[in-house]
């Protein structure tokens, strides 16, 4: 991975935006396996709406100021499912194609990982 390459968490609303344009680009990528995804959807306030919940975590791939990769993962309650402790559920990955192959994919999983573990989470 360059040196220049940071992870940290997703803690403001530009950033979240920005995001957004990842997730678009995943979905879009996903219509190779699936003919059903509409070719012109654009994402709107997805990650404003929750990048500072306690439950959720996205972290970002930054070169300088540009974002070029995201994790998000969130906790799943037990409240009112089968399972006896909390989850992690990661709900999504990307990194843009041209940064691929540097190690930024493993770099957020540990990211995620780490806020897990200090999050009580035993499983992710």
């Amino acid at each position: 991975m360059k040196n220049d390459i940071i992870i940290e968490k997703l803690n403001n609303k530009i950033d979240a935006f920005f995001c957004n344009k990842l997730l678009e680009k995943l979905i879009q990528s996903e219509r190779e396996f699936n003919e059903n995804i509409n070719e012109n959807f654009k994402v709107k306030n997805w990650f404003e709406n929750f990048y500072n919940e306690e439950t959720n975590a996205i972290f970002i791939a930054k070169e300088k100021e540009k974002i070029i990769g995201y994790i998000y993962i969130q906790i799943t309650s037990v409240e009112e499912g089968p399972m006896k402790e909390k989850e992690g559920l990661l709900d999504g990955l990307y990194v843009e194609s041209e940064y691929r192959g540097q190690g930024i994919s493993k770099k957020l999983m540990e990211s995620a990982e780490n806020w897990a573990k200090e999050n009580g989470i035993k499983y992710f």
